[in-house]
């Protein structure tokens, strides 16, 4: 009798531990939903994704003019990390005289230590003569966090950090180096199942200087054609609030093209 007694305890105690182990799964599903997905994602996202996009665009601010376009992006995707890099160009000519000209390079490394947190940082060079600047270098890293979630094509980020700006002009105006203040968001939807939608924008307040703000803001609607061609819609905006001399605060860009996705 005492021998059973002593199995019959031992067993309640290991019904016990069970239990404890599956309600400790149970919290750790609710509180982090895409955990037991994330094999299965990582099995399913490409390690490499491109894109690339020509067309025409209307600048309006400093210039009213139709120009050529093109942008790409090349994306690597490691286990919790992606590299992305993205040049875009904008060029137009009238009668001999170059009146719309803006080039960039950009590079993001993003790295997810869950689900819905995650680390960014950005590096980008770009030139825009048109509004007096030769050159502008900006860098920044910090938190981010997935607010919503639906799919890999419907969700929205927010994102902050800390980085460096450095700005070179033509004329009128001295060389500025900022210690900007980052803050912005990413946000990826499908209205139906054809129309993407994607909106970015970021804002860059210098610590050092708060009256030279920067923010920038794009929104990108494609809808797919043939195989891997797609019609492109494309809103650029561009907001310095201490401009070169004789340029414009506002700046931007519509362009209609399309793009062909690897």
């Amino acid at each position: 009798m005492e021998n059973r007694a002593m199995g019959f305890g031992s067993i309640g105690r290991d019904h016990g531990w069970r239990r404890g182990v599956i309600v400790l799964v149970a919290l750790a599903s609710w509180a982090f939903p895409g955990a037991g997905l994330a094999e299965e994602e990582e099995e399913e996202t490409p390690k490499w994704e491109a894109r690339a996009a020509a067309g025409f665009a209307l600048r309006g601010g400093d210039t009213n003019q139709f120009s050529l376009s093109g942008d790409t992006r090349v994306r690597r995707n490691f286990t919790d990390d992606s590299l992305t890099f993205r040049a875009l160009a904008d060029w137009g000519k009238t009668g001999g005289t170059v009146d719309s000209e803006n080039y960039g390079g950009f590079l993001d490394w993003r790295h997810d230590f869950t689900s819905r947190f995650f680390w960014l940082s950005t590096t980008g060079v770009s030139a825009d003569p048109v509004q007096d600047r030769n050159i502008r270098i900006q860098a920044s890293s910090g938190p981010g966090y997935r607010v919503w979630q639906e799919s890999d094509k419907e969700f929205f980020d927010v994102n902050s950090g800390v980085g460096y700006r450095h700005e070179q002009f033509r004329k009128g105006k001295d060389d500025n180096n900022f210690v900007d203040l980052i803050g912005g968001y990413d946000y990826h939807d499908m209205i139906g199942e054809t129309l993407e939608v994607v909106h970015t924008t970021r804002l860059a307040m210098p610590a050092n200087e708060t009256k030279s703000w920067l923010a920038t803001s794009e929104l990108t609607l494609s809808i797919p054609l043939v195989g891997s061609i797609h019609f492109r819609n494309n809103a650029r905006y561009e907001y310095v609030n201490d401009p070169a001399d004789d340029s414009k605060k506002s700046n931007y860009w519509l362009t209609i093209g399309l793009e062909y996705r690897l």
